[in-house]
């Protein structure tokens, strides 16, 4: 449709598409879906000229497969935490594998799970832009930094229990 609004969400639920597939495993379809076992991670970048430096590029990454992941922002400039004990990535490819052992079932509770995560990520990214473009380019960095780092240990912390739970 022509008239139909291209924003975030549309490339984000274009990237997790199985092409209408809704058997027990889309991933071993027949069907060349988007979304696929061998996705490893998915970006969209976000670039957007009005606003300050460090707010004008975002990369949007979902780790491994985007139907069993969030997308999480991430501002140009800004540094990633690694985790501890191992990757992010093989975090969540782990809970792809597990979630496919059952998909029918087990999709929608990560969806459901996810879903809420990234309507609350949008929220807070534009009210955190609002208050960072405030800043001086050092409070900015510093703020966004923490923004994404704390969206990515709730993503973390989500991905643990619901692979812990099965």
């Amino acid at each position: 449709d022509k008239n139909e609004i291209v924003d975030l969400e549309f490339f984000f639920n274009l990237l997790r598409d199985h092409t209408g597939d809704t058997s027990e495993k889309p991933h071993y379809s027949k069907e060349h879906t988007i979304c696929g076992l061998e996705t490893e991670v998915s970006q969209v970048f976000q670039l957007r000229d009005w606003l300050p430096d460090r707010m004008r590029s975002v990369r949007w990454t979902a780790m491994a497969t985007p139907c069993t992941s969030v997308y999480i922002p991430w501002y140009w400039g800004v540094k990633t935490q690694r985790r501890k004990d191992d990757s992010l990535w093989k975090l969540f490819r782990e809970l792809s594998l597990q979630t496919e052992n059952d998909y029918g079932a087990r999709s929608v509770i990560v969806g459901r799970r996810f879903g809420k995560l990234q309507t609350k990520i949008f929220t807070r990214v534009s009210k955190i832009e609002k208050s960072a473009a405030q800043k001086t380019k050092v409070k900015r960095k510093r703020m966004l930094n923490r923004f994404c780092i704390n969206q990515r240990i709730v993503a973390e912390k989500i991905a643990v229990s619901l692979k812990g739970s099965w």
